[in-house]
């Protein structure tokens, strides 16, 4: 008689508990005078989002509107139990971006180096591993910089022009279209890769690259949890990306680089940038650059990456 009375004692007072450790938790912003919008319990201001009802930038957008039809220079909302802070007011926004950056290096967004280093990059990272990497990174992302990528874009759009001609006041598909088109443009500027997407619009690059925005149920519930409790799914090794992604361009990067120092190949792109902060810590200021339109037309480098992008799909 006693263990049954004492299980139950044991599940009223965990239920207590929890709803108070809930109500806390909705009373973060009530109690600093910030304004919020109506919130579900346990999910917060996020279940619309979590059910894929809404795309994050949708939902935040409604969040923006309620909050300047309030008249406020700022809310918040719950990222199911975490309070996650919204500014509204252009000088604010200024202070967060420039004079107190300081104070909003924190990203908030689940990184897992170690078991899915995609999820690791400038747009993530945490400010202590951020920092260091932003400030080798600013010199390639420099005008001078983009402006050497110039003939690689030129010849994409070119593509792009092309492809346009053959249809000749039919029906078209745009986000298709424009979908092949940054597919190019990535590939050849960021990665040296002729992805050739309006030829072969399902080529490895691109099914592979737009594995991020495509979620199965399971996926999308590994991205929640990841939300709802970061470090204990690190803890798990829990891992957000497609393991035949992070694996495809794994390779495509190694075999890239490994080609390129190999056979002293400099191409006009990001790899190119990226090399040379492997190699001696900072991206060259001048250089001389190697022969466009032999390196496009080499045979034995693009089978190369054909033949990475052939195993990474095995």
């Amino acid at each position: 008689m006693f263990l049954p009375v004492a299980l139950f004692a044991v599940i009223v007072a965990t239920v207590y508990l929890s709803i108070n450790w809930v109500r806390r938790q909705y009373s973060f912003w009530k109690d600093r005078g910030v304004l919020t919008p109506p919130i579900s319990y346990v999910w917060g201001n996020y279940r619309e989002i979590a059910l894929q009802k809404k795309c994050f930038s949708e939902q935040l957008h409604e969040f923006y509107d309620y909050f300047k039809s309030k008249g406020v220079p700022h809310g918040g909302v719950y990222t199911f139990t975490s309070p996650v802070y919204i500014p509204v007011d252009i000088d604010i926004v200024k202070s967060i971006l420039q004079t107190d950056f300081d104070h909003f290096a924190e990203r908030g967004i689940y990184t897992n180096q170690e078991d899915d280093p995609l999820s690791a990059n400038l747009f993530t990272l945490d400010e202590h591993k951020w920092k260091p990497l932003r400030t080798q990174f600013s010199p390639a992302f420099s005008s001078a910089k983009l402006r050497m990528m110039y003939d690689l874009l030129v010849q994409c759009a070119t593509d792009l022009e092309v492809e346009l001609d053959k249809f000749d006041g039919k029906s078209l598909d745009m986000k298709e279209l424009i979908g092949r088109y940054t597919i190019n443009v990535i590939g050849s500027s960021a990665f040296g890769v002729e992805c050739n997407c309006f030829k072969e619009p399902n080529n490895d690059f691109r099914k592979n690259g737009s594995s991020f925005f495509h979620h199965t149920t399971l996926e999308t519930l590994k991205v929640v949890l990841t939300d709802f409790a970061p470090n204990l799914m690190k803890k798990f090794h829990v891992i957000i990306s497609k393991p035949s992604a992070i694996e495809f361009f794994k390779h495509l990067v190694k075999d890239t680089m490994d080609y390129r120092e190999k056979n002293n190949i400099i191409r006009k792109d990001f790899m190119h940038l990226l090399i040379q902060l492997k190699n001696s810590g900072k991206v060259a200021e001048t250089e001389e650059a190697g022969n466009m339109e032999k390196i496009a037309h080499d045979n034995e480098y693009l089978s190369k990456i054909s033949l990475a992008k052939r195993m990474c799909s095995l």
